[in-house]
């Protein structure tokens, strides 16, 4: 038998650990060194861990990686396993109620590709929130753009809704009209950054 490298160990115990606080059997999982509570929570993301699991100033929600199914309307969510963290980051439950967001409507991922740079870098972790679809100028949202996951930047030009990239480079990253095989998935809400 193998043993658990540490990002497995962690996610083991932070399912162990949050799946024992969502029975409700007044149980307390702790482990050495508790991370100190900030009263003034940033939107951070926290990783999966026992500490994060115990902390009622944290909500757990799913990182997941995004595929579009066949027929474009739709896309499919499944638990992102190769990260470390396994399929659940933490996010400060003042920072979430602050903004009216509710958690099982959020959903963590990981950014790919550079239409997005400089702002956004591959491998960046974005939170979006499936229940605000709703199209706004400047805004930026997860899309389903013709069977293709992206992140873009929403403008309205011409009484059309076009998708911006942030790349400076738009001859790369060119504006695309939005068309009916264009799905809003939902607005990013919090960008975690990997690299500055």
């Amino acid at each position: 038998m193998r043993a658990l490298s540490e990002g497995d160990r962690t996610f083991v115990e932070g399912a162990i650990a949050l799946a024992v606080a969502q029975a409700g059997m007044n149980l307390t999982v702790a482990a050495p060194g508790v991370a100190e509570r900030n009263d003034e929570p940033s939107g951070h993301i926290r990783p999966a861990s026992i500490e994060a699991a115990n902390d009622p100033d944290y909500i757990a929600i799913r990182k997941m990686q995004i595929k579009i199914s066949a027929g474009v309307a739709g896309y499919s969510i499944d638990p992102e396993e190769d990260q470390g963290g396994g399929g659940l980051v933490f996010l400060p439950r003042l920072w979430v109620e602050r903004r009216q967001l509710i958690s099982h409507a959020l959903f963590a991922t990981s950014t790919r590709g550079m239409s997005m740079f400089p702002r956004v870098h591959e491998g960046d972790t974005i939170v979006v929130n499936t229940a605000d679809s709703r199209q706004r100028t400047g805004e930026v949202f997860a899309v389903n753009h013709e069977g293709e996951f992206t992140i873009k930047r929403l403008q309205r030009h011409q009484n059309h809704w076009w998708l911006y990239s942030d790349n400076p480079d738009q001859a790369s990253f060119p504006p695309v009209m939005c068309s009916e095989r264009t799905q809003m998935i939902g607005k990013v809400v919090l960008l975690q950054a990997e690299q500055l």
